[in-house]
């Protein structure tokens, strides 16, 4: 029985080493710029029913993103998510509302090493909101789309800034 404990050990030492890369391969060097608290502005250019603009045409709310080297791929992103996080926004106001369900407003974002910033609101809902824009400093700033699966669709512009 001795000897067992030793005929493991290199095998687990083996396995340890092809587990998953370092988590800076997996994540652009710039993802740290993404984290945190952000105040965002969503403005409504497109409306879901058309010829039907929303007396109010900008929402303002709030992100929380964190850096989560866990996440797996998701079909929302052109690529591997670099960031979960939560949101406080409410889409009422622009003639729809998202939630997935859950009890707790999830998101799912992707930094590039190009500053591009993907973000997707209720991921894996079918109806979720989807944002794309270009970080600079302190701010993102881009488009989002709201994309109902049974028809209608609302779009426009964010600009997020760091709290």
């Amino acid at each position: 029985m001795g000897t067992r404990p030793r005929s493991i050990l290199p095998l687990l030492l083996a396995l340890a080493a092809c587990g998953s890369p370092p988590r800076a391969a997996r994540e652009p060097a710039n993802a740290r710029a993404l984290d945190g608290a952000w105040a965002v502005e969503f403005v409504l250019e497109s409306p879901l029913l058309p010829g039907h603009m929303p007396p109010h045409r900008t929402l303002r709310g709030r992100l929380a993103l964190l850096r989560n080297a866990a996440l797996a791929d998701q079909a929302d992103l052109a690529g591997r998510p670099t960031h979960s996080g939560s949101y406080a926004t409410r889409f009422g106001p622009f003639g729809f509302e998202i939630d997935g369900g859950r009890g707790v407003p999830a998101l799912e974002a992707r930094v590039t090493p190009g500053d591009s910033v993907e973000i997707t609101l209720q991921p894996g809902d079918p109806a979720a909101v989807r944002m794309q824009g270009l970080l600079a400093g302190d701010s993102v700033a881009g488009t989002w789309m709201y994309d109902h699966y049974r028809g209608g669709a609302a779009s426009g512009r964010f600009v997020m800034r760091r709290r």
